[in-house]
């Protein structure tokens, strides 16, 4: 027989808080639903869901799980997002779907074990002690906050307005119940294909019951949104101290769990909010105005609407709200990918100890831009640009951070420059090269990122940087460091083993030169060597240069108009599986950035622009040569000047993908690595 943990919603009302509206100033808005009391949700201005709506305002297809005190199905701002079971004929007495429960057209209802998940009122309810208002309203404000009607004339707007509310009940008129009744509703909504799960309650006793059940779930494409919890008296719990559940449910090593915290206007912890490492976002959770249940035969329930609620039961249906416009906006990201990005589009809040702030507009963009490339995926290495500590990331072509570390003291703002490969001919090592008024020093780094050595390419005092990529281009089956001096150096192109022995060098372009040497390989003609393909630097003409381990030429042409002086970037990519590689070449600076794919014959074979035409401070490039199985990508990157956007082009120039991976006001560009 199961134990039965009791649990209580953290709900608070104007009982419990001296509550107040906040008035909206004039908004800068993008869309701008109609709905008349949209003046009294100053929470949407907060988290910045005007914009994220011109992305998305929620799917059809994205579900909800409001798991708590019931919902008003019926409510006019709430019935026509009721989730339905298709499956399932109503009043006919059968279980149709054979889902183990009769009749559950719209949810259930796991305290009467009936098919409606209404919240309910006593016959004899005479103001008695038998429920509450807020017992009652919990799950309809819950459920108005996340999904009420958009436009429709009447109310108000929720944050996702077009996605369905699945609502469970498991609370009582009073706020309680027990965690059996939880879980069975949790095993619910995975099996009937709930995308969300909202649960705005917190208990005190651990439930292994619903520990068991929350790990069984742990690798399901679901996400669970809960509440951090509410002491007044005490002015928040301290979760380190007194872990509560189910937000404490997870771990750090493995968080599953979305905890939120609530806060003010002022983007402060709201001073009744729980804390702790449990917390991962705190969202807005004082003076939510929201839908509430109606029944016009009772005073306490004749208005439709009500405020102001406060409490962390408010926070957590926002987040779960932003979550639903990001699944709406890329259905098929993971659930990992979109705690992470929740996460990292964040913003720092006033106080400590409740994760980050929400930006619903930045992460509807991040997960709207980092759609996957079906059967194209592939991780790639970038390097902060000028303005930015010298970080490196590994990202996938979704713009999902798999892990970073820096790779010069985290001072130096000059950029960094990053390939990777076999240099021992087994495992991958990560190459890394200073930016321009950093020293030529050139370290080697494990793929967990610890250092493995470093070497000073050209004379230690040189402070133009140094350009890396790596190549196997003497056959051996092992893949070399080739360099090129930056900016203010000469065009000295210098070939390294592992061991930062030099195997080989020669001068690119004339030896008086001074705008440096961008590098690249890859195999031209077939013979299982990669060739050393160059572009001048700043000040230098489009030239490319293709060259042999040796220095030897094997073949030159201008990319561009031969009067440009200012530069080119170069890359490789495979676009017909022959294992013979074409050149990308784009503008390095002082023109629009155009980007243009030539053979290995100097035909050139598309071109396109990878940036706005206005745009003078460069373009990276690099390629993705699946083996086959789709068609190859080209990746560009803002150079100079610009914000660190990396964008996936199909070959004839048509956008694909987008992100930016660091800071999108940082305008020092990001550089790219070559894909293997």
């Amino acid at each position: 027989m199961r134990k039965k943990s009791s649990l209580k919603f953290l709900f608070l009302s104007i009982s419990f808080l001296l509550l107040y509206s906040i008035n909206i100033n004039a908004l800068e808005l993008s869309y701008t639903p109609s709905d008349p009391d949209l003046q009294k949700q100053w929470y949407l201005k907060e988290i910045n869901v005007y914009k994220a709506w011109d992305i998305t305002r929620g799917k059809n297809t994205v579900t909800v799980a409001v798991i708590d005190s019931g919902v008003d199905t019926n409510h006019p701002d709430l019935k026509d997002n009721i989730w339905r079971n298709v499956d399932e004929i109503y009043g006919n007495g059968i279980d149709d779907d054979n889902n183990g429960y009769i009749d559950d057209v719209n949810g259930w209802d796991f305290l009467l074990s009936i098919p409606d998940p209404n919240p309910k009122i006593p016959i004899d309810y005479n103001n008695d002690s038998d429920l509450s208002v807020e017992g009652i309203n919990h799950g309809t404000v819950v459920s108005g906050i996340i999904a009420a009607s958009a436009s429709n004339k009447t109310g108000i707007s929720g944050i996702a307005p077009n996605v369905k509310i699945m609502p469970l009940r498991v609370l009582d008129g009073l706020g309680g119940g027990n965690m059996s009744n939880v879980v069975d509703a949790i095993d619910y909504a995975v099996k009937n294909g709930a995308d969300i799960i909202n649960m705005s309650f917190v208990g005190s006793s651990k439930s292994l019951y619903l520990e068991d059940k929350l790990k069984e779930i742990s690798n399901e494409d679901v996400l669970i949104v809960v509440s951090a919890g509410n002491n007044v008296k005490d002015g928040g719990t301290n979760l380190d101290e007194k872990e509560l559940y189910p937000i404490c449910s997870d771990t750090l090593n493995n968080n599953f769990i979305v905890g939120v915290s609530a806060i003010n206007q002022f983007e402060e912890r709201a001073y009744f909010a729980n804390y702790g490492s449990c917390v991962d976002v705190s969202a807005p959770g004082v003076s939510i105005y929201s839908t509430t249940f109606l029944d016009p035969d009772y005073e306490n329930f004749k208005d439709p609407y009500s405020g102001y609620w406060s409490g962390t039961s408010m926070s957590a249906p926002i987040v779960s709200g932003i979550l639903a416009l990001m699944k709406s906006a890329n259905e098929e990201i993971p659930k990992d990918q979109m705690i992470r990005i929740l996460i990292d589009e964040g913003y720092t809040l006033k106080s400590d100890n409740i994760g980050v702030g929400v930006d619903a507009y930045s992460a509807v963009y991040k997960a709207s831009a980092n759609k996957f490339l079906k059967n194209a995926n592939f991780t790639m290495y970038v390097g902060a640009g000028s303005g930015e500590k010298p970080i490196i990331k590994k990202i996938t072509n979704t713009g999902y951070t798999e892990m970073e570390f820096l790779a010069y003291d985290e001072n130096f703002r000059g950029g960094v420059n990053v390939a990777y490969g076999k240099l021992d001919g087994k495992k991958d090592f990560i190459v890394t090269g200073a930016g321009f008024t950093g020293g030529p020093q050139v370290r080697i780094f494990d793929t967990d990122g610890n250092l493995v050595r470093q070497f000073f390419a050209y004379d230690e005092n040189f402070r133009g940087g140094v350009n890396v990529t790596v190549g196997d281009v003497n056959g051996d089956g092992k893949e070399e460091i080739i360099t090129g001096a930056g900016f203010t150096g000469g065009p000295q192109v210098r070939i390294f083993d592992l061991y930062g022995n030099v195997i080989g060098q020669f001068f690119a372009y004339d030896e008086n030169f001074r705008g440096g040497v961008n590098v690249t390989v890859g195999d031209l003609n077939g013979d299982g060597k990669e060739e050393i393909i160059t572009g001048a630097g700043f000040t230098g003409g489009p030239q490319v240069r293709i060259f042999n381990e040796s220095g030897e030429v094997m073949n030159q042409f201008f990319a561009f108009h031969q009067d440009f002086r200012g530069g080119i970037t170069v890359g490789v990519i495979d676009i017909n599986y022959d294992s013979i590689k074409e050149i990308i070449v784009g503008i390095n600076k002082d023109a629009s950035p155009y980007v243009r794919l030539y053979n290995k014959d100097a035909e050139l074979l598309s071109q396109f622009l990878a940036y706005d035409e206005n745009f003078y401070g460069g373009v990276n490039v690099t390629g993705f040569s699946p083996s086959g199985f789709t068609t190859p990508k080209i990746i560009t990157s803002s150079n100079e000047y610009g914000g660190p956007q990396i964008r996936t082009f199909s070959i004839d120039g048509n956008v694909l993908n987008q992100f930016f991976i660091f800071d999108e006001n940082l305008k020092g560009g990001v550089n790219i690595s070559n894909i293997n």
